[in-house]
């Protein structure tokens, strides 16, 4: 009966411990989402699945030019995503504020 009554106590904190887990994983999972929706609309280079556009980012040589393209390209607010991370280049200042 003792032994039942310990199992039970295990069970019990390692359900509140699941439960504590999925509830930190929801919230930084809806802020990841919302970040995603909203950098969503804005324009960039299209990325690759899973590497989004780090292989753009690659050649540090290059790497003024890429973003002067893009700014010729795409203006003065672009999207880009580092891996599934989603990022926002700031050319013009007024943007900023």
């Amino acid at each position: 009966m003792v032994s039942m009554m310990v199992d039970l106590g295990k069970l019990e904190l390692s359900s509140c411990v699941l439960v504590i887990l999925a509830a930190i994983l929801c919230y930084y999972l809806s802020d990841w989402f919302r970040a995603v929706l909203v950098v969503s609309r804005l324009p960039g280079p299209p990325g690759v699945p899973l590497l989004g556009n780090s292989l753009l980012l690659t050649d540090h040589k290059r790497l003024l030019q890429i973003g002067a393209n893009a700014y010729q390209e795409y203006g003065s607010l672009i999207k880009i995503w580092l891996t599934v991370f989603p990022s926002v280049l700031v050319v013009a200042p007024e943007f900023i504020q």
